[in-house]
């Protein structure tokens, strides 16, 4: 009960989709074209939407688009 309460005061979490479209928007106002450039691309995320996002699918996304 007590976790339930703490969670109604955080950010509603991003679908997978919207977290999609924003990593592709982070590669393009990044420059990104490399792996090398995560974390550029991290840091702007998280400028926009931290404690919104899944950061470890963030990763993963990175991976496989700058791979």
């Amino acid at each position: 009960a007590e976790i339930k309460l703490l969670e109604s005061f955080l950010p509603p979490k991003m679908a997978p989709e919207e977290t999609r479209a924003a990593v592709e928007e982070a590669i393009r106002e990044v420059g990104a074209s490399k792996l090398k450039d995560t974390g550029r691309v991290i840091a702007w995320l998280k400028e926009r939407h931290d404690g919104r996002m899944d950061f470890a699918l963030v990763r993963k996304l990175l991976c496989e688009r700058l791979h």
